[in-house]
């Protein structure tokens, strides 16, 4: 009796193996289907899988629904990448979702997507810079703009685009609206050119627009005052 209990749940057990079996292989053909038609749809319309200049042929289509149909195809595609582990595709996959989307919440959020494969896994930190400038522009009205400016910052010291960074700054600082991180970033404008730059001239000229924002600020009275020193010492 046990003998034939023991049969008959191995029996079941073979079973249920070869029923699971089945299923797995089922879903392995559904993703390769998957796969396959999601290829040959998005070829019809395109050169590069990755590209998606078009994944439509309705030449009437305005260019908001075209940008719909565009982001659309690439959140299906972009999983599909990062499943792979191929970082460049998923990459270009994320550029295409940054210029379709509108909401900017989702922009940013896709903008450090990309900013991170860039620097952790393609390590390419002159790459993530550029994302982390495209992060600073989207963000001059968001409360989370320091960081970006920050992170900015970093990039550029890991990529040795300390002048990129500095003109940056000059060409945003006046947009930012957080009145103490614009002050914040002037002050900083100023160090960077002095000390990293070398340029005391171009230092003077922020700590002096800094001063101007707040003629108490004590930090830009000291930077101003030892700045001016180095070139009277210079001479």
């Amino acid at each position: 009796e046990v003998v034939r209990e023991a049969r008959d749940a191995l029996k079941e057990a073979e079973g249920d193996a070869s029923k699971v079996q089945k299923q797995v292989n089922v879903e392995d053909d559904d993703l390769a289907l998957l796969r396959q038609t999601l290829h040959e749809t998005l070829q019809k319309a395109k050169v590069d899988e990755v590209d998606l200049p078009m994944t439509s042929g309705d030449d009437d289509m305005d260019e908001d629904d075209d940008d719909e149909v565009r982001r659309e195809a690439a959140e299906i595609i972009g999983p599909l990448y990062e499943a792979d582990g191929d970082a460049e595709r998923t990459l270009k996959v994320l550029n295409i979702e940054v210029d379709s989307t509108y909401d900017l919440v989702a922009k940013l959020s896709l903008l450090e997507r990309a900013l991170n494969t860039a620097e952790d896994i393609l390590e390419k930190p002159e790459l993530a810079y550029d994302y982390a400038v495209r992060g600073v522009r989207d963000a001059l009205g968001e409360p989370d703009v320091e960081d970006w400016l920050s992170t900015a910052q970093r990039l550029a010291a890991a990529s040795e685009r300390w002048e990129d960074f500095v003109a940056l700054l000059e060409d945003v600082i006046e947009d930012i609206l957080d009145a103490d991180v614009q002050q914040n970033m002037r002050l900083r404008a100023g160090e960077i050119a002095r000390s990293t730059l070398e340029d005391e001239k171009r230092a003077i000229q922020h700590y002096r627009a800094a001063l101007d924002e707040r003629p108490d600020e004590q930090d830009a009275l000291l930077a101003l005052d030892t700045t001016a020193d180095e070139i009277w010492f210079s001479l």
